[in-house]
């Protein structure tokens, strides 16, 4: 036997939301889905809806949210990407053909901090 599922997305009013008793939890507009059952019986999910906080959303909107990569997930592929020359040939942008490797620059002195004496 399937259970109900509810599903739901945040509303104008809020950034995120979580309600441990039902097991909602809402971040960084997605949507969340929780079974009828333990949805009936939250208060604070109740006064959420009332208030504006979240609003019901369908499971096609469900279905694509979980379709569609995130934005941090976008962000992080994109930060991993290699730029690459014709070819496929992966750039080494330190590097520029024909030049050698320059000298790595000395290491700076420090001071060794005096300890005090006692």
């Amino acid at each position: 036997m399937a259970k109900e599922k509810l599903y739901f997305k945040l509303g104008s009013k809020a950034s995120t939301f979580v309600d441990p008793k039902s097991g909602l939890k809402i971040i960084n507009g997605h949507i969340g889905v929780v079974d009828a059952r333990r949805a009936n019986g939250s208060k604070v999910l109740k006064d959420a809806i009332e208030g504006g906080h979240i609003k019901e959303a369908t499971k096609a909107e469900y279905d694509e949210d979980q379709a569609a990569p995130s934005k941090a997930a976008k962000a992080r592929r994109d930060a991993k990407a290699v730029p690459t020359a014709e070819g496929g040939i992966p750039l080494d942008e330190s590097k520029e053909e024909g030049s050698e490797d320059a000298p790595e620059a000395p290491k700076a002195k420090t001071k060794k901090k005096k300890g005090k004496k006692g």
